[in-house]
C-alpha cells in the first residue's frame, strides 16, 4: 500500500509541475473574463431577439382579433426589449474593442521582449570585439594582401609602365661605373713587335687606346665647332 500511495504522490507532484508551467497570467485572465462576458451578452442578445419576434407575432394576432389595447401593451414590451438590445450591442462593441486592445498589447509586449533580447545579444557580441583589435586585424590583413600582390607580380615578371626604362638606365649606369674602374690592359697587336694599350669606350666597347683618344678628340672638336 505504501508503494501505491507513494506513486500517487509522485503523480500529484507531476501535475503540480505541469500546472506551474501553464500558469495563467493576469493578462490571460482578463482576456478570458472579457470573452466570457462577450459570450454571455451574445446569448442574452439572441434570447432578446427571439422574444422580440414572439411579441411581434402576438401583436399581429391581437390586431387581427381586434384587441388593440392588448396589442399596444405587447408593442410597448417589444420596445423595451429593443432598447435593451441596443444597450447590449453597445456593451458588446466595448467588450470586443477591449479584448482586441489587450491582445494587441500582448503582441506589442512580445515584440518588445524580442527587441530587448536582440539588443542584449548584440551588446554581448560587441563587448567581445575591441575596436583597437579590429583595426589592428584590418591593418594586418591589408598588409598581407599588399605583400601577396607584390609576390604575385614578382613571380609573374610583371613590370609597371616605366619600370623597364628605369631598369635599363640603372644597368647603363652600372656598366659605366664598371668601365671607369677598369685599368688599361696592354695587349700585343698581331704581327707587331710593340705593345699597345687598350681601353673601354662606352659607345663601342674595348678599343685601342689610340683609337679611343682619337674618338674623344673628334667628339671634343665637334662640340667646340
Amino acid at each position: 500500500m505504501g508503494g501505491v500511495f507513494g506513486k500517487k504522490k509522485d503523480g500529484d507532484g507531476g501535475n503540480k509541475s505541469n500546472h506551474n508551467d501553464m500558469e495563467i497570467t493576469a493578462h490571460d485572465r482578463a482576456v478570458l473574463d472579457l470573452k466570457n462576458q462577450r459570450d454571455k451578452l451574445g446569448r442574452q442578445k439572441k434570447k432578446m431577439a427571439a422574444n422580440m419576434d414572439r411579441l411581434q407575432g402576438m401583436a399581429m394576432e391581437l390586431v387581427r382579433s381586434k384587441q388593440k389595447t392588448k396589442a399596444l401593451l405587447v408593442l410597448k414590451k417589444k420596445k423595451v426589449i429593443v432598447s435593451n438590445m441596443e444597450k447590449i450591442e453597445s456593451m458588446l462593441d466595448n467588450v470586443q474593442e477591449l479584448v482586441d486592445s489587450l491582445e494587441f498589447a500582448a503582441r506589442q509586449a512580445e515584440v518588445f521582449d524580442s527587441l530587448r533580447t536582440g539588443a542584449d545579444a548584440l551588446k554581448d557580441i560587441n563587448a567581445q570585439m575591441d575596436i583597437d583589435e579590429v583595426e589592428r586585424i584590418m591593418d594586418d590583413t591589408q598588409e598581407a594582401i599588399e605583400y601577396q600582390n607584390e609576390l604575385s607580380n614578382a613571380l609573374a615578371g610583371i613590370l609597371q609602365p616605366g619600370e623597364e626604362e628605369d631598369l635599363e638606365a640603372e644597368l647603363d649606369a652600372l656598366i659605366l661605373d664598371e668601365a671607369a674602374d677598369m685599368p688599361s690592359v696592354p695587349v700585343a697587336e698581331p704581327g707587331a713587335d710593340g705593345i699597345e694599350e687598350y681601353s673601354y669606350d662606352s659607345d663601342v666597347g674595348v678599343v685601342p687606346a689610340r683609337s679611343s683618344a682619337a674618338r674623344s678628340s673628334g667628339r671634343v672638336a665637334m662640340e667646340a665647332s
